[in-house]
């Protein structure tokens, strides 16, 4: 407050003293208030909270002290009361700026980001100079991904603060949404000359230089931080992922570990925990199957049922699904075709998105649903009871632990039946019922050695993976070993997904076919040195010239990725994570891909999709079958040339490309679910 307003409050709390009696006297309150200001300052907040009561026991009517009591108890998490005492603020005094910027502040803290934004903006009507105020309305916009809007409000802050350096470090943020890394870089830059101690502005430097594909500059930015921050448990689950894409697991799973130690409920350092443990070629199904019981945690109080959850006769059945990926990401478009090809005759279909970018997809999917709601910042209870009141049947869970997303919900039981979908692995969260997957990924009475642990009951579908055609792809190719006189081997595949028992049986490969040449492309992912050293350094104790080995580090279009195809004569695959949307690309581009079988559903993706591409020959169940299956296929260019004129055709008539059919067994599914589960 300034002085003017000081001296008003002194004078206006000594009137109202001398009118009650008993009480103190002018003098003590004054100086009860000034002593609270000073506890508050201090961060005595406790301490301050009981003067600024005392005071509005005297005098209820001070809004001043209502709005420093809010404050108050926003500092101590009460935002329920800090949100009452700066709305009492506000009507005493309608033109108080500052209160309303605290109560922004308080939505802010309860993710009721566009009351914040109003409250924001209230302030400004008042105090439009407030840097501050700006810098907070661009943040809660950014929030709801307006970053457009949140960039003119962070420059307007740099405008009439230019040393403000958060405002320089979110300015950032938005940047790297919409004009790129490197102009996000130059405002983290301006940040960290203004405040080399920057916690927030090292980290989110690290994830601009990773979309450069500067994984090492990036792995160093995260450890700047945590040097000055080192329980900064988003910066460490930052620095796990970069790890994770060098395929240094071991020490991504330990950063993954110390950051759920600095922050027990942060979701995304847990869900990456499982996503790693899944490229690690060390980890036995009994040892993932204990990992994911233990981030699951135990029973989850139920404060809402699925009771009066019913369906009337002739209704739709309601269908809801949970993901942070509707949106232009791998299991968005494994997704889309599902739908994009619902009867909404006979269902009612709803998604809830737990996103945090979202994109011309993302409308898609929105076109497609009857109903969309946006859950991020939720909790698991809110979300459960949103899903509780909508009346869902049948709630699909996507993505399993992957990304954002979050199958903790249905620890609540918000709808009867509860199903996972594209999971790589078990939930095992206690009310999941079904986990759908199909006769390869999990065959029946374990043929083929399957060992893999859940907690679901398993409901084999037909085939599981549907893809949408590729537009505007290029043409396939003619086989390039005809031009070359020699066979191309290829990955595109996540380096994290080569690990060094997938290097030395691709070693093995080229050693079986020694003119051989292997290609491996991942985004621009392979420029990293540790990257490159790792995988050619392992070639080359496997005694494989360097020469044959050809590393791609450029960031190419969609359609130019798939043209890197026409490169390639046989696409490897890897374990124990397998692929499966480069595994459906590589065959529609007419190049084979050989699988290597494993026990589990995440090592056996590329079998089932090359099973349904009616493509037969393709998988191995041992790593000397692999080598032998390479080596003849390598040997056929008849075999080679007829696939490559082929593939195509036969993968766009095939079951992984007929997104109706796909949806009338998923229906199907749903009926046969609801039924055994809920409408006996």
């Amino acid at each position: 407050m300034n002085r003017a307003e000081k001296r008003r409050q002194k004078k206006l709390a000594q009137k109202t003293a001398a009118q009650k009696a008993p009480g103190p006297t002018p003098k003590t309150l004054a100086q009860l208030f000034q002593q609270a200001v000073q506890f508050h300052q201090d961060g005595q907040f406790i301490e301050a909270g009981a003067l600024y009561r005392q005071i509005l026991d005297i005098n209820s009517d001070l809004a001043e002290v209502h709005c420093n009591l809010g404050s108050v108890q926003n500092s101590l998490g009460d935002n329920v009361a800090a949100e009452a005492s700066h709305r009492r603020a506000i009507a005493l005094k309608p033109g108080y700026a500052d209160a309303h910027g605290n109560l922004g502040n308080v939505l802010s803290d309860l993710n009721r980001w566009d009351e914040a934004i109003t409250s924001y903006q209230h302030a400004l009507t008042h105090n439009p100079k407030n840097a501050n105020i700006h810098n907070s309305l661009g943040s809660a916009l950014q929030e709801l991904d307006r970053h457009g809007d949140a960039i003119r409000s962070f420059e307007t802050a740099i405008v009439l603060n230019p040393g403000f350096a958060e405002a320089h470090g979110n300015l950032g943020i938005s940047l790297l949404e919409t004009d790129g890394p490197d102009e996000a870089i130059a405002s983290y830059l301006r940040a960290l000359a203004l405040k080399p101690d920057f916690a927030e502005a090292h980290s989110n430097m690290g994830n601009a230089l990773k979309d450069l594909g500067r994984l090492d500059d990036a792995a160093s930015c995260y450890g700047r931080a945590l040097a000055i921050r080192p329980g900064y448990a988003q910066a460490r689950c930052n620095l796990g992922n970069v790890l994770t894409y060098m395929g240094q697991l071991d020490e991504a799973l330990a950063c993954y570990e110390q950051a759920l130690t600095d922050k027990p409920d942060h979701r995304l350092a847990a869900n990456n925990y499982l996503h790693t443990l899944l490229y690690h070629p060390d980890v036995s199904n009994d040892e993932l199957f204990d990992a994911c019981r233990r981030m699951a945690g135990g029973p989850v109080a139920i404060s809402q049922t699925h009771s009066g959850t019913a369906l009337e006769a002739g209704a739709r059945l309601r269908i809801g699904y949970l993901s942070s990926d509707f949106r232009d990401h791998p299991l968005g478009h494994n997704i889309l075709p599902l739908i994009a090809n619902h009867d909404h005759d006979a269902f009612e279909i709803f998604c809830y998105a737990e996103l945090s970018s979202p994109d011309a997809m993302t409308q898609e999917f929105q076109n497609h649903a009857d109903h969309w709601r946006a859950i991020k910042g939720m909790t698991d209870a809110e979300v459960a009871n949103r899903i509780h009141a909508d009346g869902v049947h049948v709630l699909v869970y996507l993505g399993g632990q992957f990304d954002e997303n979050r199958p903790s919900v249905a620890a609540h039981r918000p709808a009867p039946v509860q199903v996972s979908l594209f999971a790589g692995t078990t939930t095992a969260v206690e009310g999941v019922d079904y986990w759908l997957t199909d006769a390869v990924l999990h065959p029946p009475d374990n043929a083929g050695g399957t060992t893999e642990r859940f907690t679901e009951e398993l409901y084999r579908l037909p085939s599981l993976f549907i893809y949408p055609m590729p537009e505007h792809s290029t043409p396939v190719s003619a086989l390039p070993a005809d031009d070359n006189g020699y066979v191309t081997f290829a990955s595109f595949n996540k380096p994290s997904k080569m690990n060094d028992r997938v290097l030395d049986l691709w070693a093995d490969v080229l050693g079986a076919v020694p003119n051989a040449r292997l290609m491996l492309k991942f985004r621009n992912y392979l420029a990293s040195p540790t990257i490159r050293q790792r995988i050619l350094s392992r070639f080359e104790k496997n005694g494989i010239a360097l020469e044959r080995i050809r590393l791609l580090d450029e960031k190419d279009s969609f359609q130019d990725h798939l043209a890197r195809y026409a490169q390639a004569d046989i696409a490897l695959d890897t374990f124990p994570f397998s692929g499966a949307t480069t595994t459906f690309q590589a065959l529609w581009m007419g190049v084979p891909v050989l699988s290597l079988m494993g026990d589990r559903f995440i090592t056996r993706m590329g079998g089932s999709i090359t099973a349904q591409a009616g493509v037969e020959n393709l998988t191995a169940e041992t790593a000397e079958e692999f080598v032998a299956l390479a080596a003849a296929l390598a040997d056929d260019l008849d075999r080679l040339r007829e696939l490559r004129s082929t593939l195509r055709q036969r993968i766009g008539s095939s079951p992984l490309c007929d997104g109706a059919a796909y949806a009338r067994n998923m229906e199907d599914s749903f009926r046969s679910m609801w039924a055994a589960k809920a409408g006996k």
